[in-house]
C-alpha cells in the first residue's frame, strides 16, 4: 500500500482561532475539511515541507512551531503518516492561494466540520491542554477538597483533574458536586477520577479511568459531549484506550516516582517507541515537572500531568 508523508499546521490567529481550509472537489477525500499542509519531499525536513507547503497554499510565512502529534492512518486506497505541528506565529495573510476556501474556527466548534477520519485525533489534540495538573486527596473530605480546590483556581488553572482514590463513590460524588458547579461557572474544565456515570450525576467536563476500569469497557462510556480518558502502563493498555474510542491517555511512570515504587520507569525512548504507534493523544506523567514540557513534545507527548509537582 502507498505510504504518504505529510506535514499538517495547526495554525492559530492572536485570539487562538484556528485555520482550515476545505480540500478541493478534485482531491482525495474532496470537498471536506482539513489543516492546511501538503507532502514532504524525499530527504526534506519536516518543519521545511511545512513553511514551504503553508507559502504555497496560503501565502504565509510560519514562525514559532511545535510539534502537537504524529498521526499514522489507514485509507482503503493509501496509508498517511501525519506530521502534526502547532504553528502560533506567523506572517502574511492567509488566503487560500489554490482556490481552496479558508476560515477561521474557534476550537470549541472544529467538531462541527466534516473532516477526513485521519484529522480527528488532531481535533482532540488541538482542544486538550499542554499541561494537566491533578488535584490528588486521599480521601473525600469536602471542606478540605474545595479549600484546595480554591487555591487552585485561584492560581489560575483553566483544567484540572480531581482524584480521590480512597473514596467511596458516594462520598466521592457529594464533594465534588460544587466544585463542579463552579468550574463551570468560571469555565474550567474538571475531569474526575472515576466509573463514567459520575460526570452524567453531578457534572463535569469528563471522566478519568483507571487501567483496571478501562480493560472493563469494549465501547467507549459517554458521548463526545464529555472527555473521556484512561490511565495507561504499557502499550496494549495505550491500545485498547485507543480501539475504544477515548481521547487521551496519560503513560506512567516515565521516570521513578514515591508514588508507584513498585512500577519500572518506562524513561523516553521506551514513552516514544509506544506513542508512535497510538494515533490519540498521549501525556506523560510520573516524575515530571512543568519543565519538562518541551522534552516530553520532543518525544511525541502531547504535554505532561502530574501531581506532587503541580501542587500550588
Amino acid at each position: 500500500m502507498k505510504r504518504i508523508q505529510v506535514a499538517v499546521g495547526v495554525v492559530a490567529d492572536s485570539s487562538g482561532r484556528i485555520l482550515i481550509a476545505r480540500r478541493l472537489e478534485s482531491a482525495h477525500q474532496g470537498g471536506m475539511w482539513e489543516f492546511p499542509g501538503g507532502k514532504i519531499k524525499p530527504g526534506e525536513p519536516v518543519l521545511t515541507a511545512l513553511r514551504r507547503e503553508l507559502g504555497e497554499e496560503l501565502g504565509i510565512e510560519a514562525g514559532r512551531a511545535w510539534p502537537l502529534i504524529r498521526i499514522r492512518h489507514r485509507y482503503p486506497d493509501l496509508s498517511v503518516v501525519l506530521h502534526v505541528f502547532r504553528v502560533e506565529d506567523f506572517s502574511g495573510q492567509a488566503l487560500g492561494r489554490e482556490g481552496q476556501e479558508t476560515r477561521w474556527v474557534d476550537a470549541r466548534d472544529l467538531c462541527r466540520f466534516a473532516f477526513p477520519e485521519a484529522n480527528l485525533p488532531i481535533i482532540s489534540a488541538i482542544r486538550l491542554p499542554a499541561i494537566w495538573p491533578i488535584l490528588n486527596e486521599d480521601s473525600a473530605d469536602a471542606g478540605r477538597l474545595a479549600r484546595r480546590f480554591r487555591e487552585w483556581v485561584a492560581h489560575g488553572v483553566t483544567n484540572l483533574q480531581i482524584r480521590c482514590k480512597q473514596a467511596s463513590a458516594a462520598h466521592f460524588a457529594n464533594a465534588v458536586r460544587p466544585l463542579c458547579e463552579m468550574a463551570a461557572s468560571r469555565g474550567i474544565q474538571v475531569v474526575l477520577n472515576g466509573e463514567p456515570g459520575i460526570v452524567e450525576r453531578v457534572g463535569g467536563a469528563g471522566v478519568h479511568l483507571s487501567s483496571r476500569f478501562l480493560w472493563q469497557l469494549s465501547t467507549r462510556p459517554l458521548t463526545t459531549d464529555y472527555w473521556v480518558g484512561a490511565s495507561c502502563h504499557n502499550l496494549k493498555d495505550l491500545l485498547h484506550a485507543q480501539q475504544i474510542g477515548l481521547d487521551y491517555a496519560f503513560l506512567s511512570p516515565v521516570q521513578a516516582t514515591s508514588s508507584h515504587p513498585d512500577l519500572e520507569p518506562l524513561e523516553w525512548e521506551r514513552f516514544a517507541s509506544w506513542v508512535d504507534r497510538i494515533k490519540i493523544p498521549v501525556y506523560a506523567l510520573g516524575g515530571l515537572t512543568p519543565s519538562d514540557l518541551g522534552l516530553a513534545r520532543s518525544h511525541g507527548a502531547q504535554g505532561i500531568a502530574g501531581i506532587s509537582a503541580f501542587a500550588q
